[in-house]
């Protein structure tokens, strides 16, 4: 196994040789020497630029000066025989032959996991709804795959980190470089508290080309993908459909029919994704069971406010959609409203809105 991961790893730099063409070549020679010996049989295989490519990294690659790169820098490297590779990304198709891991590896192990992805220009909702979602998610063991992009992204992991499931963050670049340059705490906090992960090599800028290839790693490596906000155009509905291509579950969180931020997860909803309007939406989907008293062990909650707690879920919420959806009297839950504000779990935040602000496991 040495020997394929040192191959691989030089393979790696080689601008033209992806998943595909790494496949190839490893059906053919085991090690870096074995390449060297063959490289002309090799050649024959490939474009001309491919091939004047592989042949100056071959004589420019230092394998002990690059490994020690990584270790330095507490980077595992793994490839599809390494028992740590992720058992999901192996299912589906040209799973990619290595990837580079800083952090906690054992979050790999974790078949619960679910990416959440959406817009990079997310509204305080969509920030909202990704942080709570990735915390209350992580806080029932799923481990929370995204993209460390700013907006969504970004929040989806802040959440994650909260709990015990933790958070992989996918780069679309090497693991040496911090991008976007906003997000540097998160990716401390990541390499400390949970793993980042990526299939490009060290020094790799975040060029264009590389995020559908990181996108279908984050679909890969989850049993589902929640989109919480994007445009027609969002690179969140490519992450979708690579979802759909690799027999993955689709959520899609409803959103206002008038935003541009709305209308990629309305569409996804219209063609039938599955809807979240409450996170253990999530959960029931996969039959993990959720009850309200034993997750929060709030036993001094009222019954009516339990009513509007199970309700409402962390959302924003009106007095009139609480009377809708608990059949409640008014009166009752207005009384019960009060002490709920009084306690500092909710605050109003609108004529007759409210939202939750206590430490709530939603």
């Amino acid at each position: 196994m040495k020997d394929k991961l040192e191959l691989l790893l030089l393979l790696s730099y080689v601008k033209g040789i992806g998943p595909k063409r790494m496949e190839f070549i490893t059906t053919k020679v085991n090690s870096i020497m074995e390449l060297k010996e063959r490289f002309t049989e090799i050649s024959q295989e490939l474009d001309n630029q491919t091939v004047e490519n592989l042949r100056k990294i071959m004589n420019n690659f230092c394998l002990e000066e690059t490994i020690l790169k990584y270790k330095e820098k507490n980077i595992k490297i793994l490839i599809k025989e390494d028992p740590d590779y992720p058992m999901l990304l192996k299912e589906i198709y040209d799973p990619p032959l290595i990837i580079f891991c800083k952090g906690n590896v054992e979050l790999l192990k974790n078949l619960n996991n679910i990416a959440i992805v959406g817009s990079r220009k997310g509204s305080f909702y969509g920030k909202k709804v990704a942080q709570e979602m990735g915390e209350f998610l992580s806080e029932h063991k799923f481990t929370i795959t995204s993209g460390m992009a700013s907006g969504i992204d970004a929040w989806a992991h802040k959440g994650a980190l909260e709990g015990e499931g933790s958070s992989i963050g996918v780069l679309g670049c090497g693991l040496d470089i911090i991008y976007p340059r906003q997000n540097e705490k998160l990716y401390r906090e990541m390499e400390e508290k949970g793993l980042l992960l990526s299939t490009f090599p060290l020094g790799t800028l975040p060029l264009p080309g590389n995020f559908p290839a990181r996108n279908r790693i984050i679909s890969g490596l989850a049993k589902g993908v929640v989109v919480v906000e994007a445009g027609f155009k969002s690179g969140s509905l490519i992450t979708a459909d690579f979802a759909l291509s690799q027999g993955r579950d689709v959520f899609a969180v409803p959103g206002n029919i008038h935003s541009v931020l709305s209308a990629g997860t309305n569409k996804l909803l219209k063609d039938g994704a599955i809807v979240v309007t409450k996170y253990d939406d999530i959960l029931a989907e996969y039959n993990v069971k959720y009850s309200y008293e034993q997750q929060r062990g709030d036993s001094d909650l009222t019954t009516v406010e339990k009513a509007i707690a199970k309700a409402t879920m962390g959302q924003e919420f009106s007095v009139e959609y609480l009377v809708l959806s608990t059949g409640l009297e008014i009166s009752q839950i207005l009384s019960n409203l009060i002490t709920l504000e009084i306690n500092g779990l909710i605050k109003k935040v609108g004529f007759n809105t409210y939202q939750w602000v206590g430490k709530v496991d939603f």
